[in-house]
């Protein structure tokens, strides 16, 4: 009887042991489906390259400049965060007058105050955004004011020089004691 039950169960063994062995092997023998086709609708907005100088004398303007992509040709707006580190900040729209929204490449020019004493840093976060309500990804520059060291701007970016696409006045805040003035 002892040896009735040691055969029954080992009919059982093979089998079970071979169904392990195929939860191990199987996924790595599965191929990945390659991806499907990109749908230009669901893409937002490509910011493909910035410029900025990094340093300024007091006073001077920033210009930054911008080469950008929409395959569904909608952008609508370049969307700016500047920011006085440790200080004031601004959100900032520079709507798109062209006529065709597919690209752009230009520059946005940003007025900065003088500095009274020492320098100031100041940051500027950059998208693009279209009609679909998508934005491309962020861009990030900084620049020194104050601590001027000429940059001379890139032959890429002689071209975008003459497409002016926007203003942008930036003051710093007053405010510095905890909300005194």
């Amino acid at each position: 009887m002892a040896h009735s039950k040691r055969s029954r169960f080992g009919i059982y063994r093979l089998p079970t042991a071979l169904v392990l062995l195929s939860l191990f092997v199987t996924p790595a023998l599965v191929v990945a489906a390659p991806p499907g086709p990109i749908d230009a609708a669901s893409q937002g907005p490509v910011l493909e390259d910035t410029y900025a100088a990094s340093s300024l004398g007091s006073g001077q303007t920033w210009y930054i400049y911008l080469q950008g992509h929409d395959l569904n040709e909608d952008m609508q707006y370049i969307w700016f965060e500047i920011t006085q580190l440790g200080g004031r900040n601004s959100t900032e729209i520079v709507n798109l007058r062209c006529v065709y929204r597919g690209s752009l490449y230009g520059y946005v020019a940003v007025y900065l105050p003088h500095v009274n004493t020492g320098w100031q840093t100041v940051r500027a976060e950059i998208k693009v955004k279209d009609a679909a309500g998508n934005y491309s990804a962020k861009r990030v520059h900084e620049v020194q004011l104050g601590a001027y060291a000429r940059e001379a701007i890139p032959a890429k970016w002689e071209a975008a020089a003459r497409n002016h696409m926007g203003n942008i006045f930036f003051d710093f805040s007053s405010e510095r004691s905890h909300g005194r003035r």
